[in-house]
């Protein structure tokens, strides 16, 4: 359920990146923190029984960042460096806390910082953004933060990305803060999970592409495997290798 590939802000962050407003690609910055154990159910959850869930908080939630970085750039991760362990007093056999270093095989390198580790009023206080930078200009999409969820300045009212370009065609844009009044779904993941769910019934028909293909589970499953085994082995680790 890669529902973040249906986000308006997401598909302005590829659109801008599609048409040069960043130049060459340099680096990223990824956050998914969300709230801790505590408020999760860890004693009886199988998320957090390895025999059934295979790894914690990069499969479960980090692959929503790795599978957007994936969808915005249209590159791969590469090769990671990364440690796991658990920070939360609770007794679970997968990782609650992820710290990963990686390089894309088109050369940009970049963090992503993953973690059930949020205190903090409200059922799901969270922290979650992409960044990107490069030559000419950066872009940062939160996917929400802990004080004002979903957006920047405490505007709740749909999502939103933060850029500046001096690329050609986009100078003359200056900063650019857009927010988008998301319509309303009662589905979980909402509208954007709505319509993904929609179209992958019209692709199991036949009638058009998936809009998120299996090798894009793959390729995350690739990179949460790799960031295990360098978290085991201390050593840098070829995605896929």
């Amino acid at each position: 359920m890669f529902q973040w590939r249906y986000s308006a802000s997401i598909l302005e962050a590829k659109r801008a990146l599609d048409e040069g407003a960043l130049g060459e690609l340099w680096a990223v910055e990824m956050r998914m923190l969300t709230s801790q154990l505590r408020y999760r159910r860890p004693r009886t959850s199988y998320l957090f029984r390895s025999k059934y869930a295979g790894s914690g908080i990069l499969s479960w939630l980090g692959c929503h960042v790795l599978d957007s970085l994936a969808f915005i750039t249209g590159d791969r991760i590469a090769e990671i460096t990364a440690m796991t362990g658990n920070q939360n007093p609770e007794p679970v056999d997968v990782e609650d806390t992820a710290m990963v270093a990686f390089r894309m095989a088109g050369g940009a390198m970049g963090t992503l910082h993953a973690g059930y580790l949020m205190a903090g009023p409200g059922k799901n206080p969270d922290d979650s953004m992409i960044a990107l930078r490069g030559s000419k200009g950066y872009l940062q999409v939160p996917f929400s933060t802990p004080w004002s969820p979903r957006t920047f300045d405490g505007d709740q009212s749909g999502l939103a990305y933060l850029m500046w370009s001096e690329a050609p065609g986009w100078e003359t844009g200056g900063t650019r803060h857009a927010t988008f009044d998301v319509p309303h779904s009662d589905v979980y993941g909402g509208v954007m999970a709505e319509r993904l769910f929609s179209d992958f019934l019209v692709a199991a028909k036949g009638s058009a592409p998936a809009p998120s293909p299996i090798e894009s589970l793959v390729h995350v499953l690739d990179v949460v495997e790799a960031a295990k085994q360098s978290s085991k082995t201390g050593r840098a680790v070829k995605v896929g290798g």
